[in-house]
């Protein structure tokens, strides 16, 4: 993979993940975090090959194509963004807009799946 220039991140917090065990298991959850593939897989869902900032990311109106592929689409509704996964799963940006050296970052209240099917993705 080629080194970002810029990216735009959404980290789930460890709420968010110990949601996601739950909803997931225990098990299923410890075999994902065991394999450097699907773990990478899961991130890279989480990663848009381009940085957005509050206005950019609401400005795009298709959404964002994420590094695993899919798209994320994100809307804002009486002040609050929130971001819808491929299994039409909405997760709420925390806080976010957080400048780094070469990604926006936002925390978000769930972990984002590229569908029903791959939640092991």
């Amino acid at each position: 993979m080629s080194r970002l220039v810029g990216a735009t991140i959404f980290v789930p917090t460890d709420e968010a993940l110990a949601s996601f065990k739950d909803s997931i298991g225990a098990d299923r959850y410890a075999r994902l975090f065991a394999d450097p593939s699907k773990l990478a897989d899961l991130v890279l869902y989480h990663v848009v090959d381009k940085r957005y900032d509050r206005d950019g990311l609401l400005a795009a109106s298709r959404g964002v194509a994420t590094l695993y592929g899919g798209v994320l689409t994100v809307r804002s509704s009486r002040g609050t963004v929130s971001v819808t996964d491929g299994a039409r799963n909405t997760a709420r940006v925390l806080c976010g807009n957080i400048p780094t050296a070469n990604a926006t970052v936002f925390l978000i209240d769930r972990v984002l799946v590229a569908s029903p099917d791959k939640t092991d993705v």
